[in-house]
């Protein structure tokens, strides 16, 4: 019985029975003491031994996984500013899909023409109030504001993702803050 470690995925199993494993894919039995301590995602191997990778090394390898994780937390992020609404007459409205998308309907059936009982109601985030808009004008506006303040928080996020895709190494990906 020994232990085994695969030359390009790094599996390390141990114990295990030997005629099992192919020397020219394993590593049988490998010197791990280059490593100790060291995150398995960072070793390489060099020449049949196992080393840590350089630095540089560990930015190349796992830049797309910290790229996709900062994509990630900006998505987060967006969600979080979306589901504090938008203010209009200093009150704060729901953006969330069903607020835009009713938004989109109402748009649509103004530029259609379309006869609309008014007052259209629209109660506040937190539904302690409404806002009565009387006539297109008001619904244009208010919709206006609420598709605004959607668009520059997707362009917010765009650009953060936009730097993000263009960073070079991990560290520069770091340096990238979504401070919104």
């Amino acid at each position: 019985m020994a232990d085994v470690l695969h030359k390009e995925t790094l599996q390390y199993l141990k114990s295990v029975h030997t005629p099992n494993y192919d020397p020219e894919e394993w590593l049988i039995n490998p010197d791990l003491s280059a490593v100790e301590g060291v995150d398995p995602k960072y070793w390489k191997i060099q020449d049949d031994k196992v080393l840590e990778m350089s630095g540089e090394e560990k930015d190349t390898a796992y830049l797309e996984e910290v790229k996709a994780e900062a994509f990630q937390a900006i998505d987060a992020r967006t969600r979080e500013i979306l589901a504090e609404g938008f203010s209009y007459r200093n009150e704060r409205f729901s953006l969330s899909q069903a607020a835009q998308l009713r938004m989109t309907e109402l748009i649509f059936l103004l530029d259609q023409d379309a006869p609309l009982d008014f007052p259209i109601v629209w109660n506040t985030l937190d539904d302690t109030w409404q806002i009565e808009l009387s006539d297109s004008t008001e619904v244009r506006s208010f919709i206006q504001e609420g598709t605004q303040t959607v668009v520059s928080i997707i362009n917010s996020g765009t650009s953060l993702k936009a730097q993000i895709r263009s960073a070079l190494t991990i560290s520069a990906v770091e340096l990238i803050k979504d401070e919104r």
